[in-house]
C-alpha cells in the first residue's frame, strides 16, 4: 500500500453531480491527513534534534568527567584539645559546565609531631563556608582518629555534592574542612596531609 506523501497532488475532481458532495468530503479528509502528517513530521524532526543535542551534551560531560578528576590536598595540624575545633578550609574550583562533584578517595596521612591521648575528627565537603555545626548541605567524606599510635582513617565515604544553590544558581567552589575533638585526655599535636579526589560531572 503506498504511503501518504503530503506533497502529493491529486487530479481535479470530475465526479458526476450527485457524487460531488462525497468527493469534496473525501478530499477534505485527505487534506486534513496531509496537514496532520506534516505537523507530526515536523514535531519528530524537532524531537530528534533535541535528543541529538542532549546526547551530544551527555557525551561531552562523560568525556570531561574523565578529564577533570583532580586531586586536592591540604596540610593540617590537630591538637589534643576539648573541641570541637575546625581545621583549615581548602577548596576546589568547578568547571563552568559541571553541576555536581563526586568527592572520593579521601585520605589522611601522618606528616610530623606526636600526641598522647587521642582525638577523633571528620572531613566535610560542601558548597559554602562553614563553621560551628556543618550545614545540612555538607557531606561527611572521611572520619579519622589520631593518638600516640599514629593516624588512622575510620571511614571513607564517597559523596556527591550538588553545585546548585537554593535559588537554582550555579555554585563555583567546593569547600572541604576538617573538624576534631578530644576523645581521651592528653596533649601534643600532629600534622597530617589530607587529600581528596574530586570528579566533576
Amino acid at each position: 500500500m503506498p504511503s501518504l506523501d503530503p506533497t502529493d497532488v491529486f487530479p481535479q475532481r470530475n465526479l458526476p453531480g450527485p457524487a460531488e458532495p462525497w468527493g469534496r468530503e473525501v478530499e477534505k479528509r485527505i487534506n486534513e491527513l496531509k496537514t496532520s502528517y506534516k505537523i507530526t513530521e515536523q514535531e519528530l524532526q524537532g524531537l530528534n534534534r533535541a535528543l541529538a543535542s542532549q546526547f551530544s551534551n551527555l557525551s561531552r560531560q562523560i568525556d570531561r568527567m574523565v578529564e577533570t578528576t583532580v586531586l586536592t590536598t591540604s596540610t593540617q595540624s590537630f591538637s589534643n584539645v576539648v573541641g570541637p575545633v575546625w581545621g583549615t578550609e581548602w577548596t576546589a574550583s568547578k568547571p563552568s559546565w559541571a553541576t555536581q562533584a563526586l568527592v572520593a578517595s579521601t585520605t589522611i596521612s601522618y606528616v610530623s609531631g606526636s600526641m598522647t591521648g587521642g582525638i577523633q575528627g571528620y572531613v566535610f565537603a560542601g558548597t559554602s563556608l562553614f563553621s560551628g555545626d556543618p550545614p545540612s548541605t555538607a557531606r561527611t567524606v572521611l572520619g579519622f582518629y589520631i593518638d600516640s599510635g599514629g593516624v588512622s582513617p575510620l571511614e571513607q565515604s564517597p559523596q556527591v555534592v550538588e553545585m546548585i544553590g537554593v535559588d537554582g544558581e550555579s555554585l563555583q567552589t567546593l569547600y572541604l574542612r576538617p573538624s576534631s575533638a578530644r576523645s581521651s585526655s592528653g596533649s601534643g599535636s600532629v600534622s597530617v596531609l589530607l587529600s581528596a579526589t574530586v570528579t566533576w560531572f
